[in-house]
């Protein structure tokens, strides 16, 4: 929009940083599984993922958010 500044980006060794956020490939395994971590300064989520990406696990503080329907 009009007179908004852009958010500052950077890559990092194993991800990137946006603006207040930083989004990192907290682990790989050998079988294509993986972790990611996304957190800024007050939160952090944790998502883990299968080897096909057919299956997300979504984490915050430590607890699994479950899907809800609705």
């Amino acid at each position: 929009m009009k007179g908004e500044r852009p958010l500052d980006y950077h890559p990092t060794d194993f991800g990137f940083a946006w603006g207040p956020v930083e989004v990192q490939r907290t682990t790989q395994f050998a079988d294509g599984r993986g972790v990611i971590s996304i957190w800024s300064e007050s939160q952090e989520l944790t998502v883990y993922f299968s080897r096909t990406g057919r299956s997300l696990r979504v984490f915050r503080g430590g607890k699994e958010l479950k899907e809800v329907e609705g």
